[in-house]
Order: structure tokens, then sequence, then C-alpha cells
């Protein structure tokens, strides 16, 4: 450790390391727009800089943009607000276009000289490497309007390693990799998402391979399928038995999906203490209460520990009678958008706690059958592109935890990076 490391400001870093002050290998960018573009940018913890009217569907900025600050790819951004998960603010890079403007309430600069990487610094800066370093100039008490009291010149003052130039360019290379493959599987769950929902609206409406439609009073449907009421072939918040002290399997809110039927997770309740819902496998689950109901949140009940499920008081449960109703065809009946968007017309109560009233299930609601086998094969179809896009969620998942530990180790020099073939450490 002492003969391949050193005792810095910053920890202990490689031998061959540095460190510097951000004025030593940046400069301020104060330069104004001067109407050369409308490009007005904001800074997003999540997304970096992103346009305006892209992130927040409007712009906020003024009419007059000659004075903003003028940036160009490959510049960076400080803005001193602080949020959920990122208390000293956030520094990004300008990466999606060539050149953009930005409120002079940020904090604008380059990189300059032949010894720095801009990519590598774009690691740094999304990591928290960094937030030490601005929690001791962030002056005491000094934050109003959710903006940090952090001076321009002791922002300068921040320290920074600066490895050689290759091992910077390295490092980069090895995270935009992980980047990239992130990319790639965020591109195969929006193309699969999109895929699930043109077959839904096609298979819930027109089957599998039928030739001859009939018109009803939810229009039009293959003549072998039948209209029927949904109470007709499902109970609606089914009185399941339990006896009391029962350990039972609970499902929260806050483990029931937005674009899945599995359940996240599962907790335990003992029944007879407080109410809730009740349900057993092979129920759905659909959230009543806004804004639950308007995010689609629906689950179809797996395999239970206990016979019988306890849950939210805010669920509908839906239990399809045996040989007439497939599970998996009422879950994706009730994910479909014809039926969300009734329900949630359908919605009553004082602003912020409206509800679906279980009428709309138990009375209004009405369901286009087909026979049990097509069912199966539909809720099939569909459930093995929720299976194909869960997998690819987790796998990003894997990639995001991969690339944050790498970030962790490779940005501290805790774990070298060959350059030129030679091993710096292993």
């Amino acid at each position: 450790m002492v003969s391949e490391y050193k005792k810095t400001p910053l920890g202990f870093l490689p031998q061959s390391w540095k460190v510097k002050k951000l004025r030593d290998v940046a400069t301020r960018i104060t330069e104004k727009n001067k109407d050369r573009t409308d490009n007005v940018l904001t800074i997003s913890a999540k997304f970096g800089l992103v346009n305006q009217k892209e992130f927040f569907n409007k712009s906020v900025a003024s009419k007059n943009l000659s004075g903003y600050y003028y940036l160009q790819e490959g510049d960076f951004a400080y803005n001193k607000s602080y949020s959920e998960g990122y208390p000293f603010g956030a520094i990004k890079m300008l990466e999606r276009y060539d050149q953009g403007i930005v409120s002079t309430l940020y904090i604008c600069f380059r990189l300059t000289g032949n010894n720095t990487d801009s990519l590598f610094y774009k690691y740094y800066f999304d990591s928290n490497l960094w937030n030490e370093e601005v929690r001791l100039i962030a002056k005491e008490g000094g934050r109003s309007h959710g903006l940090l009291n952090v001076g321009v010149d002791e922002f300068f003052d921040i320290l920074l390693p600066l490895p050689p130039l290759e091992e910077q360019r390295k490092i980069a290379a090895i995270l935009s990799s992980v980047d990239e493959a992130i990319e790639k599987t965020e591109a195969i769950i929006e193309q699969t998402e999109k895929v699930k929902k043109g077959l839904m609206q096609q298979l819930l409406t027109k089957g599998i391979g039928h030739t001859k439609f009939k018109k009803t009073e939810i229009g039009e449907i293959p003549e072998e399928w039948e209209v029927k009421q949904l109470a007709e072939v499902c109970v609606i918040n089914p009185t399941y038995r339990v006896e009391k002290g029962t350990i039972c399997s609970y499902v929260e809110m806050g483990a029931v999906n937005e674009n899945s039927p599995h359940i996240s997770y599962f907790g335990k309740r003992e029944a007879g203490k407080g109410g809730g819902s009740r349900f057993k496998e092979n129920d759905v689950l659909f959230a009543r209460i806004t804004p639950c109901t308007e995010n689609g949140k629906t689950a179809l009940v797996p395999k239970l520990e206990s016979e019988v499920g306890i849950g939210s008081t805010e669920f509908i449960v839906l239990s399809p009678l045996k040989q007439i109703l497939d599970p998996k065809f009422l879950y994706y009946f009730v994910k479909s958008d014809r039926v969300r968007n009734y329900a949630i017309s359908r919605m009553t109560g004082t602003t912020g706690r409206q509800r679906v009233p279980k009428e709309v299930f138990e009375q209004e609601l009405m369901i286009a059958l087909p026979p049990n086998d097509e069912q199966k094969k539909i809720g099939e179809i569909l459930y093995n592109y929720d299976k194909k896009i869960d997998h690819e969620k987790r796998r990003k998942n894997q990639l995001q935890t991969i690339k944050k530990g790498l970030m962790q180790v490779l940005l501290t020099g805790k774990v070298r990076v060959k350059v030129d073939d030679e091993v710096m450490l292993q």
C-alpha cells in the first residue's frame, strides 16, 4: 500500500496520480449567448443537460436569451440546487447537443490544457466523489430557495484527482462500454414494450387468426366471441375467510408495478389486525386510487405462502371464475387502455384522493370473451413479452450496479487499468 499509493487530501491515491484544484485544469465560462442559439438547457440530475422544453414540456426561460451563458459540447455546468439523492447539486457535461445556453445561476467551466479527458471528468462528476469538497465550502445555513450557498471562487478551489491522461482515457472507455450496454438494454425494453402494447390492442379485440367479425355494444369482435358483463365471469372483491391470527402474505401498494404483472415483494400480516383486501393465487389486483389508477398499477397474484393474502384497502380484487375466464387474459383486459381510461373517467372524491367506485367493475364494465383455449393463448403470448421485459430490466439494474461499483474503484485508483499493455496494478 505504501509503495503503490500515497496519502493526499483526497485520501490514498496511486503514486502517479496528482491532486489539482479545479481552477488548475479548467476555466470559468461567462461568455454570453448574444442570440446565437435558442437551445435553453436545464440540468437534470438524472439526465444531464437537457433542452428545457423537452424536460418541462414548456420553457421557463426569459424572453431575452442574449444574457444566458453560452456552452459548447464538452463544457460543464454546476447546478447548485439540491434534491433527493443529490445533496450538493449536480455537475453535468453537455453531451446531447453541439451548443446550448444556461441560466447565469449555474457555474460553468471548460477543461483546459492537454492533460485532461472530458469523458473521465464527466464520470467523476456523475459520481458522489466530489461531494465532500463542496460540503466543505457550502456556507453554514446557506440553503435558500433550494440553492446551496457556494461561492464561485471557492468552487474553483475544490480538489480533483488527476491521473495520467492515458489512464483517464482507459477508465472513461471502460465506463462508456457499460453505458453502451445499458443503452442497448433500454432500447430492447422500449421496443418490446411498444410491440406488446400493439399486440394487446390487436389480440384483445381481434383475437388470433379470425376472418369474420361482428358489431357489438363494445365494438367489433370475432364472431366466435361473446360479450359478457365482467361481474358474470369473475367475483369482485371476494370475501375469503381466514382464521383470526393466521399469518398471511401481505401486499402493499408500493409492491405493485405499473408495467408488469409481477408483485415486487411481499410482507407478512396477521389476519384480524386491521382491514384490507383479500385475494388468492390467480386473482387480479387493480389499484383504484389516484395516482395509482392513472399510472396503471395492476398485478396478477402468484402462488402465495399462505392460502389467502391480505392487501391494501385501495385494491379492487378480481377473482376469475375457473373454466370461464383465464387469469392472465383477465389481467391484460384490466390493463387495457379501454378499461383504465373508463375507470379514470368514473373516479369520484376530492382532488388528490379520488377513487374508482366498485360499481364500475360490479355493474358497468363489459368484456369481449374468446373461447377458453384462445384466452389462454392470448394471455400466454402477452405474459411472455412481460417476462422478456422483466428480464431486460433486471439486466439493466445489474449493469447499473456494476457501473456504480466500477466508478467507485476506477475513479479513485483503488483498481488500476492496463495502459499500453502495462499492468499498473491488478
